[in-house]
């Protein structure tokens, strides 16, 4: 997602990137926001396949999860950038939060809102609607 970086070095300062960028622009939402909501369906799911109900292993999870990706990306010649570790690990700590609202609320709606076939779907047209934002 990042239209307007140097590809020749690295971010290890915090929050350098994601300061850079003026709240409003159409970058600040692509690059900020879209690793944010990249990450957000990792800790959403994460939590429902672990029944996860502490935030602690989901941030950790998130957080090998994408040290890996930027520790590969350094390693073969791509940038790391410690921002977005930070808005990733962000990310999954919303999908987390997320899971939990959503889990109690179908725990006190009718069955067909916390049918799991339904909130299936429902994750599916979150997820394309999300990739539609960032397209």
């Amino acid at each position: 997602f990042q239209d307007e970086v140097s590809w020749s070095t690295n971010n290890f300062i915090p929050f350098r990137e994601i300061l850079r960028y003026n709240i409003v622009s159409r970058l600040f939402i692509k690059n900020v926001l879209g690793n944010m909501l990249l990450f957000l369906p990792f800790g959403f799911f994460t939590s429902y396949l672990l029944d996860n109900k502490r935030p602690l292993l989901t941030v950790v999870l998130t957080l090998i999860a994408s040290l890996s990706i930027e520790g590969v990306q350094l390693m073969i010649g791509r940038v790391f950038d410690v921002d977005d570790i930070i808005l990733n690990v962000l990310g999954g700590t919303f999908g987390f939060y997320l899971y939990n609202i959503l889990d109690r609320l179908g725990k006190k709606s009718p069955k067909l809102l916390g049918n799991e076939y339904f909130l299936d779907v429902l994750a599916i047209f979150a997820v394309a609607g999300i990739i539609a934002i960032l397209l």
